[in-house]
């Protein structure tokens, strides 16, 4: 289930015109991906009532889990 959210909620950063928005701020999509998944988001809610762990979550999309 970690790695299926993780795969869904990887590209959760892309905004419309992402690579422009990118170039603009300096701030890579990934970076956006990790505020969602462990910010204040509604996303961070709906892992928690899951029964997951959003910093697990962010840990697979950064290829750092010890978990998989």
């Amino acid at each position: 289930m970690l790695a299926l959210t993780a795969a869904l909620l990887h590209d959760i950063g892309h905004g419309p015109l992402s690579r422009a928005l990118e170039k603009a701020t300096g701030i890579r999509h990934g970076k956006w991906t990790m505020a969602i998944v462990e910010g204040d988001a509604e996303v961070n809610k709906i892992l928690r009532d899951h029964g997951m762990e959003p910093r697990e979550v962010v840990e697979v999309i950064q290829r750092i889990s010890q978990r998989l």
